[in-house]
């Protein structure tokens, strides 16, 4: 069964209270019919209502629904993240399926690709390496130049008369 966000279950619990039905409430909340049947069955078996549901926090309601997905599998071996991101601040042309191959070959139980990424990417919003400096600036005052990327190749071939 597909894991659905606490927000949606008590959504899914306050349609089922006004009487609407599987259907439309699969429609109201944006998710199959078959996962609405299976949560409000998870729901009953647990003995969740929408009045005690609207009193717990979400991981309240995560361990009572899901208590294996949050339990979850043993953690993969500890990554070093920031070794990571030299290797990716350390080329021009270095992406990160490059860095993940190379992790894979040393670590072959590892992480797939898209959970590599996946967790590279909760490192970097959680360490602020996503922060971006918006540059509040008149447009036509200033120019600014990229100096980022390959370089034009500026040799004389004879093409151009140069």
């Amino acid at each position: 069964m597909r894991y659905e966000e606490p927000m949606k279950i008590i959504e899914m619990l306050r349609l089922g209270v006004q009487g609407y039905s599987q259907r439309e409430i699969a429609r109201s909340i944006n998710c199959g019919k078959s996962t609405v049947g299976e949560a409000q069955k998870r729901c009953r078996a647990v003995g969740l209502t929408y009045e005690t549901a609207v009193k717990m926090t979400d991981d309240q309601i995560k361990r009572l629904l899901y208590p294996q997905a949050v339990g979850g599998r043993p953690e993969k071996a500890g990554i070093d993240w920031e070794a990571i991101q030299k290797k990716l601040d350390g080329g021009k042309r270095v992406k990160l399926r490059y860095v993940w191959e190379s992790y894979r070959q040393d670590n072959p139980d590892g992480l797939g690709y898209s959970q590599f990424c996946c967790r590279y990417k909760q490192w970097r919003n959680t360490t602020g390496k996503d922060v971006v400096m918006v540059q509040e600036r008149e447009p036509g005052k200033e120019l600014f130049v990229d100096w980022a990327g390959d370089t034009a190749d500026h040799r004389s071939d004879g093409m151009c008369g140069g």
